[in-house]
C-alpha cells in the first residue's frame, strides 16, 4: 500500500511540474535582407556567444536575399535599430551597430551583411551620419527592391 501510494505521489509530482524539461518559446518572422547571397552553413543565431535562434526560411530576389528568422520568446528584444546580422564561419551572429536603439516595428527588416569586412565599411562610410538610421533605410530599401515579403 505504501509503495502504491508513494508511486502515485510520484506520478501526481511528475504530471503537476512535467517531466520534459524547460522549453523555448520562438518568435519567428523576423526578416533580415543581404545585398547578395550569403553563405550560410549552419542555421543557428549567434548573439555574444549563444545561440538565441534559428534561420526558418530564405528567399531570393533582384540581388537580394531576405532570411526570415525565429528568435527565443527571451532574446525578441535583439529586434531593434542598432542590432545588425553579419555572417561569419557560416553563421548568422547578431552584432551591435551603435550603443542604442529603439526597438523595430514587427514588419521591419533588419539589415543583414555577408562578411565582416562589409560590415566595418559600412559603420565607417556612416560615421559622420546616424548609423541606426541609416541602417534602417538601407535595410526597406533593399527589401523594397527585392520584392520579398514575410
Amino acid at each position: 500500500m505504501k509503495k502504491v501510494l508513494f508511486v502515485l505521489m510520484l506520478s501526481m509530482i511528475f504530471g503537476w511540474y512535467g517531466c520534459t524539461g524547460e522549453q523555448t518559446e520562438q518568435i519567428s518572422g523576423i526578416g533580415v535582407v543581404f545585398d547578395g547571397t550569403p553563405l550560410i552553413i549552419d542555421p543557428s543565431v549567434i548573439y555574444q556567444g549563444t545561440s538565441v535562434g534559428q534561420v526558418e526560411a530564405s528567399q531570393w530576389n533582384n540581388g537580394v536575399t531576405r532570411l526570415t528568422i525565429s528568435l527565443d520568446k527571451a532574446d525578441q528584444a535583439l529586434h531593434r535599430s542598432n542590432l545588425a546580422v553579419v555572417v561569419c564561419n557560416g553563421r548568422l551572429h547578431v552584432v551591435p551597430l551603435s550603443g542604442f536603439g529603439e526597438p523595430l516595428p514587427p514588419s521591419a527588416c533588419m539589415l543583414g551583411f555577408e562578411n565582416n569586412t562589409s560590415f566595418h565599411w559600412f559603420k565607417f562610410k556612416n560615421l559622420i551620419n546616424n548609423i541606426n538610421m541609416a541602417a534602417r533605410r538601407r535595410a526597406q530599401w533593399l527589401s523594397d527592391l527585392s520584392g520579398l515579403s514575410g
